[in-house]
Formats: C-alpha cells, structure tokens, sequence
C-alpha cells in the first residue's frame, strides 16, 4: 500500500461516532457519469451562486476528484484539482491546481482538505521525482485562506513576509496559461466580475476583522463583494509536507482518543 492510500486509509478508520463519513480515492473528473456530476452540483449549489454548465464543465477538466459522503451515500464535500507543468527561468516546475474545495459545514474540522492535498501532491512527487511542486489555488473565502496559511508557513500572499521572487513568477506563469486576461498578476487576484458568489466566509463582515488573517484577506482582495478571487501559492517542499502531516496526525490523534472515550461509555 502507498502512502496516497495510507492517508485515505487513515480518515476512513478514525470516523467521528456521530455523523460518520467515507472518503473517496480520486476519480478522474472526465469518467465521471452524469448522475455523480449531479451529485457534485447539488453541493456546488448549495455554496456557490455560479451557472451550473460552468461549474460541470470546471469539475470535468480535474483529474483528482476526491469526495466525501455521509452514511446515507449523499456528498458532503469535496476536493478537485488539476496539474500542469510551468518553465521559468530555464526550470520546469509542477503546479496542482486546485480548482473546487467545498465542504458542507457538518464535513469540516476533519482535515480533508490537507488529506487530499497531500494524496495529490504524492501522486504527483511519484510522477515528476525532480520537479519543484507548489500547490496553486483561487481562494474566494477567508475560511479556504486561513486553512492554508494556518497549516502551511510557506503560503503565500502572507502578512508576516514579502512573496518570494520565484513563487511569484511560478504563480503568474500558471494562473497566465490557465486563465489568460482574466487573472491579474499585478494584484495577484482573479477578476470575477460577479459572476460567482459564496455564500459565507466575506471578509468584509465587521465582526470577523478583529482577526489580522482575515483582514490580510481584505487587504489581498478587496473585490471579493463582486466574485474576484485570490491567488494563494503554497511551496509543496519537505518541510511543508512533514508541517501539514505533523498536524494533522495530532489532531487525529486527539480525534481516536475522543471516539474511545465515546464508544467506551
């Protein structure tokens, strides 16, 4: 077993007593039937205000398709990316995108977006062995950015440290072939004049910036009212992979010893 299915493995053995959920191992977005992207939208829907034949065609193109369902079989999150290869400087780095991570309220605090993060990015270490990886994605929400930037030092637009040269230029080199005009490597956002709409995490509510990450956010994306989204770049290296693993062992640590306290009462 490697260690993509270990991780997976993982979440599915330590399940919460209540609310009791299944991961899913990848699927490739394109073999998906119309009855599963269905199922995906009904998700979409109930988080996002975007066209549906958009947000189907969006979750076709993603070659990683994780998704989590409640034991009655319905899906309660999910977490789709892609990858391409970027040349800057004469180097050839390797980009996962990810595209759609959402997640209904009763699936969240149980690391799944860290797992599948990291079942993608294995895959893709075993694929391209010399490669530099960073994890590219467009955060709409304040909630997918303080998941990043709390778990992962190297995440970058940061308050606490200026954005690296090279994680600036692999950014733009990919968000540019991706998305063409429509991403702005100045401001590093892309413009989404309002055409797409969560329906909670807006870093515009007063009471939520009294937190310094979430009014970064603002500061980062200030059109986050009309749809634009923010170009968050993680450096996918050692140090990265062994700080989200560490964490989130710890967590799921706490998390086995509550399920036996709960199951040995």
């Amino acid at each position: 077993m490697d260690v993509s299915s270990r991780l997976i493995e993982l979440v599915n053995r330590v399940k919460p007593v209540e609310h009791p959920m299944h991961l899913e191992g990848p699927a490739d977005g394109a073999a998906l039937s119309e009855v599963e992207l269905e199922e995906l939208w009904q998700l979409v829907d109930r988080h996002v205000d975007k066209e549906r034949a958009a947000a189907l065609e969006a979750i076709r193109q993603c070659e990683f398709v994780y998704r989590y369902r409640d034991d009655k079989g319905r899906v309660r999150a999910m977490s789709c990316y892609w990858h391409l290869n970027v040349e800057v400087g004469g180097t050839e780095y390797t980009v996962l995108h990810g595209k759609w991570v959402i997640y209904d309220k009763i699936a969240r605090g149980r690391s799944l977006p860290e797992v599948c993060s990291l079942d993608a990015f294995t895959r893709l270490r075993l694929r391209y062995p010399t490669n530099e990886i960073f994890l590219i994605s467009r955060i709409a929400t304040f909630n997918s950015y303080l998941l990043l930037a709390r778990n992962i030092r190297a995440t970058y637009p940061n308050r606490r440290f200026e954005t690296p040269a090279e994680v600036r230029q692999v950014q733009d080199a990919a968000m540019r072939e991706l998305y063409g005009d429509a991403y702005d490597a100045e401001r590093g956002i892309f413009r989404g004049d309002g055409e797409m709409k969560y329906c909670e995490g807006a870093a515009w509510e007063p009471e939520v910036l009294s937190d310094p990450d979430i009014a970064a956010y603002l500061d980062f994306n200030p059109g986050q009212a009309r749809g634009d989204t923010l170009v968050v770049t993680c450096r996918c290296d050692a140090a990265a992979f062994a700080e989200v693993t560490w964490k989130m062992l710890r967590r799921y640590a706490r998390r086995l010893r509550r399920r036996r306290r709960v199951l040995a009462s």
